[in-house]
């Protein structure tokens, strides 16, 4: 989206990663912000953007990649509760309820957010059309266009 020709380096996670990032053996990385924030807040590595459609709590300082001159840009980290076919409503309606209750509490959005995340629900049925559309960038991504 930006024109910006990358070599791309391939890591075994992002602790590898960081630390050739931090000794000066890679020029830049895309991670969680969890991996870099204790860096970045220490002055470290120098944070260029977050890849969310708006700015991260944690880093509120920060621009969002499309704030930083990449419009459109959005690449953000999300966690998705699965099962198996035909689990009978009643079942799905409780879970649901629960995860609710549990995602809205302060005590996990305090979790989420020292790691640099931020909790939020998505009902199943708004959960959906977000996961088709995920699935349509990231394949078009991967193809290059």
């Amino acid at each position: 989206m930006a024109g910006i020709d990358f070599k791309i380096v391939h890591y075994k996670g992002a602790g590898p990663a960081l630390t050739d990032l931090l000794g000066g053996h890679a020029d830049a990385m895309f991670a969680t912000i969890g991996q870099p924030l204790p860096h970045i807040k220490s002055g470290k590595v120098k944070g260029l953007g977050t890849g969310g459609v708006k700015r991260s709590a944690s880093l509120p300082d920060l621009p969002t990649i499309a704030e930083a001159g990449v419009p459109g840009f959005e690449a953000s980290q999300w966690w998705g509760i699965w099962g198996p076919a035909g689990i009978p409503a009643p079942i799905v309606d409780r879970l649901t309820r629960e995860l609710k209750t549990i995602l809205v509490s302060d005590e996990v959005k305090n979790i989420f957010l020292a790691d640099g995340s931020e909790a939020f629900y998505r009902s199943p049925t708004e959960f959906i059309p977000f996961l088709e559309g995920e699935i349509v960038k990231w394949t078009r991504v991967r193809k290059g266009g």
